[in-house]
């Protein structure tokens, strides 16, 4: 099982490799406020903290009229503490508005520390439902991972899970005026986490993307990811046309990050596709060899059809349940069917295409009963789930053409 922790320690893993057309780094020198803690000048009036374990970024803004904006907190309260110190000193006494990202610890994790100062936290009744909810048990994994680092362990043990005071507007968009400048915040559907939001300066054209936008060639933290949703609330943030983008991980501010994220996902959605559907051709072989016709039926959707090697049109999920209740009572009795995927292709984003070579074996098959040929099923994903909405099914004729034009068929 992949833990909480053992994914998003992935995210600081993997290789932060950004390529020329998304390389965007601040100008002006980094400010080194110890114990792995860095501010990076960003554009005019906004700057990047990077707090480790995790190399965790926030954005702080001075709005026009100087009011302070903070984007995420450092991981524990006492780097946020030391934060609040470095903005005394360098700010002198300002008003300060802090927004959360996510409910993970790297996006909030310092939240005492604003609520001790009175400062005003932001952030989606979805974030404060999953810090209630999953809050406890994301700690104790943290806890349990890190307990032979007694230091790491005590920084971890200060934290104190606060949750936003202020509870954003359920919608899709809202804008707030801070300090005299507009500042926006979306709402751009499930992506990282269920309950990623994005906020953007549109005046200065920075946007923290936070943990939803990737810089490096990994995907990172997808426990909780809707890899599907993901690639719609890429374009959201595209929409922007930002001219700086913070992630929640890395080094890299431009643009380009945008296409990088798209890229990325687009990858790992099709990957995770695949891997749907061949589980899914796995399981019509296990329903067939349990004769089961319910469960045969069941990876069908409702309004799906399959022609049968007869050609016999079946329409409708019923109509399929009933023609292996009666094919597992005859000729199918005592059969065994093995699927063996040999190509899927996707037309868009969810629609794809399976062939796959098929085998039945068993006892009570008839004389000459074909036992070998090739499935075509056309699939669709409904709400995240990938189900058959057509099949074609063809005997492969000896002495024929078996085998042309595919790929070698699997052992």
């Amino acid at each position: 099982m992949r833990t909480w922790f053992s994914v998003l320690f992935a995210i600081v893993l993997a290789p932060a490799l950004a390529s020329g057309e998304h390389a965007n780094r601040p100008s002006g020198d980094p400010i080194d406020l110890g114990r792995q803690m860095v501010v990076h000048p960003l554009a005019p009036g906004s700057w990047v903290v990077t707090t480790e374990p995790w190399a965790a970024n926030s954005l702080l803004v001075e709005t026009a009229e100087g009011t302070l904006v903070l984007v995420d907190t450092p991981t524990t309260p006492g780097d946020t503490e030391r934060l609040l110190g470095w903005i005394d000193e360098t700010f002198g006494p300002r008003p300060m508005v802090a927004f959360n990202g996510h409910y993970h610890i790297d996006c909030l994790g310092g939240n005492q520390a604003l609520a001790a100062r009175g400062i005003p936290i932001w952030g989606s009744e979805q974030t404060v439902d999953l810090l209630s909810s999953k809050g406890e048990g994301m700690m104790d994994q943290l806890l349990e991972h890190f307990a032979d680092d007694p230091v790491l362990t005590r920084q971890l043990q200060s934290v104190v899970l606060t949750p936003p005071d202020h509870v954003l507007a359920p919608r899709r968009q809202q804008s707030m005026l801070i300090g005299g400048e507009t500042v926006e915040i979306l709402h751009p559907g499930a992506a990282h986490s269920p309950d990623n939001i994005l906020v953007f300066f549109p005046d200065r054209g920075v946007l923290f993307g936070g943990c939803m936008i990737k810089d490096g060639d990994s995907t990172g933290n997808v426990a909780e990811a809707d890899l599907r949703s993901w690639r719609d609330a890429v374009e959201v943030a595209a929409e922007l046309d930002p001219r700086w983008v913070v992630p929640g991980h890395g080094t890299e501010f431009g643009p380009g990050l945008i296409a990088n994220t798209r890229e990325l996902v687009r990858r790992a959605d099709k990957e995770a596709s695949s891997a749907a559907i061949r589980s899914l051709t796995e399981a019509y072989g296990q329903a067939f060899a349990s004769t089961d016709s319910a469960a045969v039926a069941g990876l069908f959707w409702d309004d799906a059809d399959l022609v049968t090697l007869s050609g016999g049109r079946l329409q409708g999920r019923a109509a399929i349940a009933d023609f292996y209740a009666k094919a597992f009572q005859s000729a199918y009795a005592d059969a065994r069917m093995e699927l063996d995927v040999a190509q899927i292709r996707f037309e868009g984003i969810d629609n794809a295409i399976a062939d796959s070579f098929w085998h039945v074996e068993g006892e009570d098959l008839p004389a000459n009963y074909p036992v070998d040929g090739l499935s075509t099923m056309v699939l669709t994903r409904r709400d995240g789930q990938w189900l058959i909405w057509a099949a074609r099914t063809a005997a492969t004729l000896q002495g024929h053409t078996k085998g042309v034009g595919w790929p070698e068929r699997p052992e």
